[in-house]
């Protein structure tokens, strides 16, 4: 590697982002994709340090410091933070990337880009076609589909992918030594092959602990057929569209577990590899439903008779 990126796993998209560095061969935007808590957004920005600093991404100028506070006049940083962009506020970084300026390059790192109104997409559509000159947009999303295709094929794809269960606590252990083995792997297992997901166990224990529930919860529904209980689970989180999620991601990363390790026969009997890709079938379905704002327990309820 060029240069040091603190970064953990990710090997193969940093070494393709350095190749456009030496080659000069950088795009003038980029879009990050991948499950949430993968570290896109993080590779965004150090990204940004690599092209504004003047001394090798040295986090010591004053142009890396004014990047880590968020200060930087031609680096803009948009953050996730639940709420919509609207379009006035990507007609405010329009403006300040038409300004002049003595930085290398003008960056704009937007998280969760899907977020934006359709007047905003379509006002950063406009500009993507014809950027200011040393202009670069790092864009991440979860899936390419949730951004209207006229943006997506204006930027160079990257794609960031969840890490094996072993993997990911292969890497963690190399850094995380404030918690035993056992609980690290606990974590890792809970993450869903996101790191960023075990650092918010290790800073949050009440959501660690969130999470073991739910997952002992899903384990409990596999290996036995009580649909009141299943149900009654349902109707408690039915109401939470983050805990719906939850649920959902969680028992799909378990199937799909299951189907690579050919243990299904450890939960039920009943459960042989076609069994298993229906469960992962209907849950594709439920999340389609949802998206669509059908009924949320008796979608869920369901799936559960699937189980």
């Amino acid at each position: 590697m060029l240069y040091n990126w603190k970064i953990i796993g990710h090997e193969k998209q940093l070494q393709n982002l350095e190749a456009d560095i030496r080659t000069n061969n950088l795009s003038h935007a980029y879009l990050f994709t991948g499950p949430g808590k993968m570290g896109k957004f993080t590779v965004a920005k150090k990204l940004a340090y690599i092209l504004q600093c003047p001394n090798n991404y040295c986090m010591k100028c004053p142009v890396c410091t004014q990047i880590e506070k968020g200060s930087h006049p031609d680096t803009i940083e948009m953050r996730d933070n639940q709420e919509s962009i609207k379009i006035n506020e990507v007609r405010e970084i329009i403006n300040r990337l038409n300004m002049t300026s003595d930085s290398r390059y003008k960056v704009v790192l937007l998280e969760n880009t899907a977020r934006m109104s359709i007047e905003a997409m379509n006002s950063l559509l406009k500009i993507l076609e014809e950027p200011p000159e040393k202009t670069i947009f790092i864009l991440t999303a979860s899936n390419p589909k949730d951004l209207p295709e006229t943006i997506v094929s204006r930027t160079r794809i990257i794609k960031f992918s969840s890490f094996s269960d072993t993997v990911l606590f292969e890497k963690m252990k190399e850094r995380i030594t404030e918690v035993s083995e056992e609980e690290l792997q606990k974590m890792c297992s809970l993450a869903l092959g996101r790191p960023g997901k075990v650092f918010n166990f290790l800073s949050d224990y009440e959501l660690f602990n969130y999470y073991k529930n739910l997952y002992d919860n899903i384990w409990n529904f596999l290996r036995n057929d009580n649909i009141a209980q299943k149900f009654q689970f349902v109707n408690e989180i039915s109401s939470s569209p983050d805990k719906v999620k939850d649920l959902l991601d969680i028992l799909t990363h378990l199937i799909r577990s299951i189907l690579i390790k050919n243990d299904g026969f450890k939960i039920k009997n009943t459960y042989t590899d076609s069994k298993l890709l229906e469960i992962l079938n209907e849950i594709f379905k439920t999340k389609q439903l949802l998206k669509r704002n059908v009924n949320t327990r008796l979608t869920l309820e369901n799936l559960m008779l699937t189980l």
